[in-house]
């Protein structure tokens, strides 16, 4: 396994961070600040300037870790109480630092407001390229707020800033996280494998997580009852299905993204051990999930630059195009999850005055349905 300096492990500065924010109530104090707001007692501007300013310690411990490599750190996580909280409290940092970007735009100060929200999208990378199926998720998840909120913060973007975030997307889609991931974590996972036929479980099961527990449970009921040369003939059966798994993924991930479709979990029976599906849940084998996820993903990361295009247009013409075929630009409008070109529409429905969206893959396998910028909007 690769050693790592611990100290240069960004992980460890989010993990600060989220201390950070559980020691001061930012889950009670956020809510009551922001229905502050909402009641009319206060305006949003000052509710979120205020949390800024007590939370800045965590925003720049974000910012730090952001600068460095990131792995997930079992072992760190092992001795730690209240897994699911910590888990939880994860998702305030992309809020706070959203609040961040929204406060230093309105204050004029757009290196900051364009910096913060470009933090949001490494936080959610480095999370989700940590290692690890869960943490995949859980990475493209806080990505997902960032997506949500960029609607607010695009008509406060300069043209300058409308170029360094094209950049920014253009940088981002260069660089494939989830084959990435798959590949680094896959000798980490025929380890575990070796680990488990062993009977060392340590660390495989959150603590506190039924599901991982029991999961955890059953392969050791099955395993305490195998002689060495079962083990040893589960060994090698379960690695090479799982080498196999996730290569299909891999190869999945390199054709054109209107050809995917998730390929089948290992279906593999050992008499003597019974499916080998409950090991493999235990290795934390990639899943369909993070394929659609990926595709989700990387359709919104060309969203953002489109929406950034058409917003350098109307800064330059003064209104906006009637059509994307007025952008002159046939490549930023092809939409290659569904091999045609990125739908436009004219809305009152928003700020922007538009919305710009994908159809989503034609494979019936691999049915995306229409993806947005923002997650959460829907037809």
């Amino acid at each position: 396994s690769e050693q790592i300096n611990q100290q240069q492990n960004g992980y460890l500065d989010y993990m600060a961070a989220i201390d950070f924010l559980m020691k001061n109530n930012f889950d009670a104090k956020s809510n009551t600040r922001l229905a502050n707001s909402r009641n009319g007692k206060s305006t949003y501007l000052k509710e979120i300037k205020t949390l800024v300013a007590e939370y800045v310690q965590a925003i720049n411990l974000v910012k730090i870790g952001n600068k460095k490599q990131v792995y997930a750190d079992s072992s760190f996580l092992e001795t730690r109480e209240e897994i699911s909280k910590i888990e939880e409290q994860t998702f305030h940092i992309p809020r706070l630092l959203f609040f961040d970007s929204y406060q230093s735009f309105a204050a004029g100060n757009s290196v900051r407001g364009l910096q913060s929200f470009f933090d949001i999208f490494v936080f959610g990378e480095k999370l989700a390229g940590s290692g690890g199926t869960r943490n995949y998720m859980r990475g493209t998840s806080m990505e997902s707020i960032a997506f949500n909120e960029a609607e607010n913060l695009l008509p406060r973007m300069s043209q300058p800033d409308l170029k360094k975030l094209e950049n920014f997307c253009l940088n981002v889609l260069k660089y494939d996280n989830l084959a990435a991931m798959l590949q680094r974590q896959l000798p980490q996972q025929l380890n575990l494998i070796d680990r488990v036929i062993s009977g060392n479980y340590r660390g495989l099961a959150r603590e506190g997580n039924v599901i991982d527990e029991e999961i955890a449970k059953t392969v050791a009921d099955q395993v305490a009852k195998l002689n060495p040369p079962q083990r040893q003939e589960l060994k090698e059966a379960a690695s090479k299905a799982l080498v196999n798994h996730v290569n299909s993924y891999l190869n999945m991930l390199a054709r054109p993204e209107s050809e995917w479709k998730a390929p089948g979990t290992p279906d593999i029976y050992l008499p003597f051990f019974g499916n080998l599906s409950t090991l493999f849940d235990l290795v934390d084998t990639p899943v369909p999930t993070v394929l659609f996820t990926a595709a989700r993903q990387r359709t919104q990361y060309r969203l953002l630059f489109l929406y950034s295009k058409i917003e350098q247009y109307r800064w330059e013409n003064a209104k906006l195009p009637a059509s994307l075929d007025e952008l002159k630009d046939p490549k930023t409008i092809y939409d290659p999850l569904s091999d045609g070109n990125f739908e436009y529409k004219i809305t009152k429905e928003n700020a922007l005055g538009y919305e710009i969206f994908s159809n989503g893959s034609k494979n019936p396998d691999f049915d995306t349905g229409k993806i947005f910028l923002a997650p959460r909007r829907r037809e």
